[in-house]
């Protein structure tokens, strides 16, 4: 696949040499960080291997095959050194909407091939369920995420379509548990300040009445000067953080106390 300009890349596990150095680097951080890190995330975003996970791949399932053999070195590493640990295979919100030109892939098609790949190991998920739009903070009215399994996105608004879809007894862990679940990134445009937070607060709230989702983790504290998405063909900032940017003097925004105060 071929496309935008690649940000974060996988490991190589093509060739020996790539499979040697990704076994002495899992082992060495799966050593140095064992009693201080207890949940890893292997990879970013890696139903997008254009621009979030870059490996050469002449196919998906030569991707889920590259990706699956990366992810079984670390889990082995990280469990040998500390058995209770949990590891994640990360996606994005894109679970059935597919764009060939844009470079990337159906979560669900993925997640299908990696769990006949890793089937046998206690993996577990990290989404990132981010408004449909990025730069509207309000989840609630997004057209594609359906409450459907065939739903375009999974986000807030339908997060129990993933979780459902995890209880399939195909998908279920070695020892017959739901995965793992972990919302470990989706930030909320602060376009209105009083919309921001409220979103937070709704989002929080559904995480937490959900039974099988383990924690709930925001983008940003902080804005970041320069992050951008294109929205309807123009780039605009970003301000997911529940400050403003630490450059700019980091003001406190609604959010910022509305977070503080969840339970």
């Amino acid at each position: 696949m071929t496309g935008q300009e690649a940000h974060y890349y996988g490991y190589n596990v093509a060739t020996q040499a790539g499979i040697d150095a990704t076994t002495r680097l899992a082992n060495r951080f799966a050593s140095l960080y064992k009693d201080s890190v207890d949940n890893w995330v292997i990879g970013n975003e890696i139903n997008y291997p254009n621009v979030w996970n870059f490996t050469p791949h002449s196919s998906i399932e030569n991707y889920a095959d590259q990706y699956a053999h990366a992810f079984r070195i670390w889990y082995t590493a990280i469990k040998q050194n500390n058995p209770s640990a949990n590891v994640y295979i990360p996606f994005d919100y894109v679970w059935t909407e597919h764009s060939p030109s844009a470079g990337y892939y159906k979560a669900k098609d993925l997640l299908r091939l990696l769990n006949d790949r890793l089937r046998d190991l206690d993996y577990g998920i990290a989404w990132h369920p981010y408004p449909e739009g990025l730069a509207d903070p309000n989840f609630e009215d997004d057209g594609k995420a359906t409450n459907s399994e065939n739903s375009l996105i999974i986000n807030m608004k339908n997060l129990n379509v993933l979780t459902d879809y995890l209880q399939k007894p195909e998908y279920l862990s070695p020892s017959g548990k739901v995965r793992h679940l972990i919302l470990s990134e989706q930030g909320f445009n602060a376009t209105n300040e009083d919309v921001q937070a409220d979103q937070i607060a709704k989002a929080y709230d559904i995480a937490k009445n959900n039974p099988y989702v383990e924690a709930f983790f925001l983008a940003r504290e902080y804005d970041q000067p320069g992050e951008t998405h294109n929205v309807g063909g123009v780039l605009q900032e970003m301000h997911f953080g529940l400050k403003d940017a630490y450059e700019r003097g980091g003001r406190p925004r609604k959010a910022y106390s509305v977070y503080k105060s969840l339970q």
